[in-house]
């Protein structure tokens, strides 16, 4: 029924300083010749309600190598421009002013030849997009790149057994860098328990 009634199934207690922040989440599928690009934005205090949109996407297999990534890069960061435009139009439509904060959760990035793009050209674009919305909005925001697959493979050692780390654990040391000159941080986290095999952790950049 709550549902039904556009409230909250459930509410989170989210931090003061988040209270009036909007959280993305973007993430990238594949199909043939067409990617599917998905995005969803927060509008509610607590984090629990989202503004969503589904984009299709050529993937231009006529072209190869550097040329072909980053035409289809450029398309991805004018749907998702197109989109951050909207979510905030619907942030001011509910709350009558502007997020103060917002927090962008990329998926979908794809090898390193991309990834380097996408740090390099997407993050500066989207933060363009973001302040340009109304003259003199200037949000804190935090970019946040996610990549699940990943190689590298964690254990806890408790006596004579070797374990995988329990869900929620955090490497933020030894395996990772801090880029000053780049202000970028990164981190590995494991996000669920792994009750079969190894637990595979999911890699952060946070710009």
């Amino acid at each position: 029924m709550n549902a039904k009634l556009r409230q909250d199934l459930y509410r989170l207690n989210v931090e003061k300083e988040f209270v009036d922040a909007m959280v993305v989440g973007v993430d990238v599928c594949h199909a043939g010749r067409n990617s599917i690009v998905g995005m969803a934005a927060t509008y509610t205090p607590y984090l629990t309600q989202h503004f969503s949109k589904v984009y299709p996407q050529d993937l231009h297999k006529e072209l190869i190598g550097e040329k072909r990534d980053a035409k289809v890069l450029n398309e991805r960061i004018d749907i998702m421009s197109n989109f951050i435009t909207k979510a905030l139009q619907n942030y001011e439509l509910h709350n009558k002013k502007l997020p103060g904060r917002i927090v962008v959760y990329r998926d979908g990035v794809g090898g390193p030849a991309m990834q380097k793009l996408v740090l390099e050209v997407e993050l500066g674009k989207m933060s363009e997009a973001i302040r340009s919305f109304k003259s003199g909005y200037a949000p804190k925001i935090l970019y946040v790149f996610v990549n699940k697959e990943t190689n590298a493979r964690f254990f806890e050692e408790i006596g004579k057994n070797v374990l995988n780390p329990p869900e929620g654990t955090v490497v933020e040391t030894d395996l990772v860098e801090f880029d000053e000159k780049a202000k970028l941080f990164d981190f590995y986290m494991i996000p669920h328990h792994a009750s079969i095999a190894t637990a595979r952790p999911v890699h952060y950049i946070v710009a």
